[in-house]
């Protein structure tokens, strides 16, 4: 199998993706070439008995180490990796470099390691290699996204993208959906969408196809941040008949449900996002935090809609894998949901507890989009914490940036703002339930709600904020 070839099977691989034509390979096959097992180890990244049938080189050893961030064994053949010739063993030279820079990050040496990645992907030797590392460097780029380390792995998408528009290669794309999702993070829109535009011509130049997946869920994701609701549901739906083809359809489901779930919480329709989420069986990820966007979701709303037990058992079962496996992207914005579902609870002292970790994570990198997608109890939080002199930039940061984004005067949704309207006319909870066709309970819950977000305790106290305010 052809040098070339190796590297579209490790582009692929850094979408976790399968290559038709390596999947049908038998192991034997695959271990007749150096090239071709470790394209094939790294599809099968986290699957060790696939592994321990390759050749075990030493090499593979390295590249199982980077995967594995086993820097004992890195350690080790610190020595034999600096011996290595680039022009004698390309593939062996890429790989240890990169090992040696994970080694370094390890050990805290930020700067050694930023070093290697620049030298490696400068080498005047690289030749055709040269997509192939700053391929790996993008993936541990994405590996220093979970770390938190948005900067570090901006540089090297970046580096990335000033390759791919100097030559046509399968992996165009990578490099501008990588930093698309940074700059959401960071709540820099305009930016991430014209990246995104730019990975949509990639892909359509011969870039990797599967790379529409993540193209199209994070112009959804565009689509809700700019409140164009029915343009997100679009969008995902365009993204499921696009999945059907190629069979992953039903294997994406749970996401695509959780996404319409997520728009329709962020319109203020919370009886709808639970007609997305009751499709999902959450018991699934009741033990475990995999697949973090469903069931991150899932427990977002679950609070907002008084089922506090859920959505405790669901974040903090996320914070947990967070804290054990580094992610700390996620675990951000999965402090920032328990914080606000302790807030919901009114138990302010924890929730402002939880939204200090989670700006301590946060206000080196900028991270702004997972605070403002927590809604409007978020809101509130903020600035109970900006009055209390919590990290005070960052809380006015967060607060100028909901009202920009989210303009966020009215702290209710609209149905919330419609049903105390009903309660300022002096109607029941049942009169209300009957005006509007909906269950007694979910009007009670919207009461609740009411009640939380205006910091009130009854019907009266919550007329009258309305009315200072001004939304009454």
């Amino acid at each position: 199998m052809s040098s070339d070839k190796s590297l579209i099977l490790l582009a692929q691989g850094y979408w976790l993706t399968l290559d038709e034509q390596l999947s049908k390979l038998t192991i034997a096959e695959v271990a007749q070439q150096e090239e071709t097992y470790l394209a094939y180890a790294w599809l099968h990244k986290h699957e060790n008995n696939i592994w321990h049938q390759l050749p075990q080189t030493t090499t593979l050893k390295w590249l199982h180490a980077i995967v594995t961030t086993d820097f004992a064994t890195i350690a080790a053949h610190k020595t034999n990796i600096n011996k290595v010739s680039i022009t004698e063993n390309p593939l062996a030279y890429i790989i240890g470099q990169i090992a040696l820079a994970n080694f370094e990050q390890a050990q805290g040496n930020r700067q050694q390691a930023e070093n290697i990645y620049s030298a490696l992907s400068q080498h005047p030797h690289l030749g055709q290699w040269r997509a192939l590392a700053l391929l790996l460097i993008a993936e541990q780029s994405s590996a220093h996204i979970w770390a938190g380390h948005l900067s570090y792995a901006l540089v090297t998408y970046r580096q990335l993208i000033s390759f791919n528009e100097q030559h046509q290669h399968p992996i165009m794309g990578v490099g501008q959906v990588g930093s698309a999702y940074i700059h959401i993070l960071r709540n820099e829109l305009q930016i991430a969408n014209d990246l995104l535009n730019a990975a949509t011509q990639a892909v359509e130049r011969g870039g990797l196809q599967h790379l529409r997946f993540y193209i199209l869920l994070q112009k959804a994701n565009l689509a809700m941040y700019a409140q164009e609701y029915p343009t997100a549901h679009e969008w995902l739906a365009t993204l499921h008949h696009e999945l059907i083809p190629i069979g992953e359809a039903q294997n994406r489901r749970p996401i695509l449900l959780a996404m319409h779930a997520k728009s329709a919480f962020l319109a203020g329709e919370l009886e709808v996002a639970w007609y997305w989420l009751e499709q999902i069986d959450i018991s699934n990820y009741l033990a475990t935090g995999y697949d973090a966007i469903v069931p991150a979701i899932y427990a977002l709303v679950a609070f907002y809609s008084g089922e506090h037990t859920l959505g405790t058992q669901l974040i903090t079962t996320l914070i947990q894998d967070d804290r054990s496996q580094r992610r700390i992207s996620h675990l951000i914005w999965h402090l920032a949901i328990y914080a606000t579902g302790l807030a919901l609870q009114h138990k302010t002292d924890e929730a402002l507890q939880q939204l200090t970790s989670a700006l301590g994570y946060a206000k080196h990198e900028r991270y702004i989009r997972g605070f403002l997608n927590c809604g409007s109890a978020m809101f509130s939080l903020l600035q109970e914490a900006n009055a209390r002199g919590i990290e005070p930039i960052q809380t006015r940061t967060l607060l100028k940036a909901f009202d920009v984004n989210n303009k966020i005067d009215n702290p209710l949704t609209p149905r919330e703002h419609e049903i105390l309207c009903l309660v300022q006319q002096g109607k029941s909870n049942r009169v209300i339930a009957t005006e509007l066709v909906l269950a007694l309970s979910t009007v009670k819950r919207h009461i609740m709600n009411i009640y939380q977000k205006l910091d009130v305790h009854n019907r009266t106290q919550a007329i009258l904020r309305g009315q200072e305010l001004g939304i009454l």
